[in-house]
């Protein structure tokens, strides 16, 4: 193993948590049962679609599931 100065390491250490944004990417899944028979149905899949909308954009592995009520 090389012999490195420890004002590198410590540098380093220093440009990684000051520079970058440490981030896990998040897995979720929406689930989508509402019907689309009224107004409030309808609201909550706009606020599904919304909310997949924005893991997408965060880069998010998202996965929609349609069911029930949902599929029709």
């Amino acid at each position: 193993m090389p012999n490195r100065d420890i004002g590198e390491l410590d540098r380093f250490r220093e440009n990684l948590c000051a520079g970058a944004k440490l981030r896990r990417m998040a897995k979720a899944a929406i689930v989508i049962l509402a019907a689309t028979e009224s107004y409030a149905d309808l609201d909550r899949l706009t606020n599904a679609l919304q909310a997949a909308k924005e893991f997408e954009e965060a880069g998010d592995e998202l996965e929609i599931i349609f069911d029930g009520a949902g599929t029709q």
